[in-house]
Order: structure tokens, then C-alpha cells, then sequence
């Protein structure tokens, strides 16, 4: 059997050390703050990449992790809603959000209005 030696990790890195499953470790691999961009997840979904939030009289339909919603500005260019439900393309994709929008959570999640402090 093969041995491994555990690599050490620096404050920085075991900060972005995933907890959350597949939601959290997809989160880490962007150049974005980490804890914002958990904190969104976790207030938008729990950081489950299955929820989706249809509510016809906001015009919200929103899917996984981060919660994309796939109305509106969203309904053209975007994964379907079964690819928004794999943590890998949902990140994926609210990173390209998020730095579409000036490397910003504001405007592009409701929750930095209200749950989360997104500056």
C-alpha cells in the first residue's frame, strides 16, 4: 500500500478548506472571497445543489447552489436547469456572474440585500 504524507497547509489555504460538500469545494477554486461567496450559497440554497425556488409571482426560478435563476437576463446563455444542478457548473457558472459583474455579489444576489454582507 502506497503511503501518503499529508501536505501542510498555510492559514490562507485551510480557510478554503471545503466543509460543505460539493457546493463549498467548487466555491474554492475561484478567485473570489471565499466566505462571501459561502455565506450567498448558504443563505440562497444551504449549499445543496438541488433546490429550486419557483416562485411565478417574482419571476424567480432559481437552481442550486448559488441558485441561478434561469428567467430574465439569465434565460439566454446559461446551462440548463439540470446542468445548474451539478455544484461544478452552478459555481462555474455564478462566477461568470460575479465577475460579469465587476467581481461583485451585489445585484446578482437578493440575499446581499438582507442576509449577507457582500462588501
Amino acid at each position: 500500500a502506497q503511503v501518503t504524507t499529508p501536505q501542510p497547509t498555510t492559514p490562507q489555504t485551510a480557510s478554503k478548506q471545503a466543509t460543505g460538500g460539493g457546493c463549498e469545494q467548487e466555491i474554492a477554486k475561484y478567485s473570489w472571497d471565499y466566505n462571501t461567496a459561502v455565506a450567498v450559497a448558504k443563505a440562497e440554497s444551504g449549499l445543496r445543489s438541488d433546490v429550486l425556488n419557483n416562485n411565478p409571482a417574482t419571476g424567480d426560478y432559481s437552481v442550486g447552489c448559488m441558485q441561478i435563476n434561469i428567467y430574465g437576463a439569465n434565460a439566454h446563455y446559461r446551462p440548463s436547469e439540470q446542468q445548474l444542478k451539478i455544484p461544478a457548473v452552478n459555481v462555474a457558472y455564478a462566477y461568470k456572474l460575479y465577475t460579469g459583474n465587476g467581481n461583485s455579489f451585489i445585484g446578482q444576489w437578493g440575499v446581499c440585500r438582507a442576509k449577507v454582507q457582500c462588501y
